[in-house]
């Protein structure tokens, strides 16, 4: 987390690999796997590269040890290449077997880990071995898993983080703003994030929008819903009550967050609901 986004000390992680065969490695990445094109350049002497999006970006280093304990896991004892590109998919035997289809090597087939994710292993072009991995828990389970350890917040630890995945206001504020072990987020609606603009005027889809940019937010800064202490809900409608409570019920986890709701004259961008939550790093 960072005073600004110009303060943070690395903005990006970027991975850059030499494709002997530029034209097939380009069409596996970018057009079977779907990782979208953000920029493409060319120079003198067929110099040509492209930068494919890849998601959120993580640098996981492993000892020895952890290394070995995958590969056994995850391919039967095979060793991995020294660097190994992971991809989180929604669906790990879908997207196996379209790489497969388009030329890439099966190394080990989709298989469900101890740390409860769906892996996969292959060749692919670029001369890349690449893990495809699934996770089908959510992380509040999954940090019961034996081994599994998150570092502690620091006491005096304080910041505030501007989303790059949400409506880049010019307002003077900033998404989320952390104290010590707490945390508060700014008032959240269901826009979207490229124009602020509302995706439907119905509450119904409004409070899904709403709280799936609330789960980005505190995702960005290691949280979850099962993180949140309270919320303020503010409704333009009371009537809409029963609309928004039944999407709580469904999206946060018990038990529930305190909560206070409140009708107001009106709201950002013409929404019809708007949630602001106090958070706890644990």
């Amino acid at each position: 987390m960072s005073t600004d986004k110009a303060a943070a000390p690395v903005r990006q992680l970027r991975l850059v690999v030499q494709a002997e065969d530029y034209d097939k490695a380009l069409a596996f990445y970018r057009d079977v796997l779907g990782l979208p094109e953000e920029e493409a350049y060319e120079g003198e002497g067929d110099a040509r590269v492209t930068i494919l999006d890849a998601g959120r970006a993580t640098l996981e280093l492993s000892n020895p040890a952890q290394v070995r304990l995958i590969d056994r896991v995850e391919a039967e004892g095979q060793p991995s290449a020294r660097l190994r590109v992971a991809f989180e998919v929604e669906d790990t035997e879908a997207v196996t077997a379209r790489l497969v289809e388009a030329g890439a090597e099966l190394i080990a087939t989709p298989r469900e880990t101890p740390w409860r994710s769906l892996n996969s292993r292959l060749a692919a072009p670029a001369g890349l071995q690449v893990t495809l991995f699934q996770e089908l828990a959510p992380v509040e389970e999954r940090v019961q898993t034996p081994g599994f350890k998150k570092p502690e917040p620091e006491e005096g630890v304080s910041g505030h983080h501007f989303s790059p995945s949400l409506y880049q206001s010019p307002a003077p504020f900033s998404h989320f703003v952390r104290h010590g072990k707490i945390g508060y987020t700014a008032g959240i609606i269901g826009q979207n994030p490229d124009d602020g603009s509302l995706d439907s005027p119905d509450v119904e889809n409004q409070c899904e929008a709403m709280l799936t940019n609330l789960e980005t937010l505190l995702g960005e800064v290691g949280l979850s819903l099962a993180n949140v202490l309270s919320t303020t809900i503010y409704l333009t409608d009371y009537d809409d009550f029963h609309v928004i409570n039944a999407a709580y019920a469904r999206r946060f986890p018990e038990p529930f967050p305190a909560r206070t709701t409140l009708q107001v004259a009106g709201l950002p961008f013409g929404a019809r609901v708007q949630i602001d939550a106090v958070v706890a790093f644990s």
